[in-house]
């Protein structure tokens, strides 16, 4: 019983986390944003292909990063590198 109090903040701090870190206001207009930028639909694509590859590479050093300093730091850097 001790233990499930202790845990519950926890778990809405990380629900709390992960709303915020998944909000895209972005997305509806930034394929608009590029397009008035001269970009034209394959080089969006690619673009978004890009970021997407990256995000598959770099998610086993966040894995082993985690592994090793803690889920915790792990997402509290993540966030900061995000947002900055």
């Amino acid at each position: 019983m001790d233990y499930q109090k202790k845990i519950t903040p926890q778990i809405n701090k990380y629900y709390l986390f992960q709303f915020f870190n998944n909000l895209a206001f972005f997305s509806p207009v930034i394929v608009l944003f590029w397009q008035s930028n001269g970009l034209n639909m394959t080089q969006i694509m690619l673009l978004q292909s890009s970021y997407a590859m990256a995000i598959v590479l770099l998610e086993l050093p966040t894995g082993a990063f985690a592994d090793r300093f803690g889920k915790r730091k792990s997402l509290l850097k993540s966030g900061v590198a995000v947002k900055a």
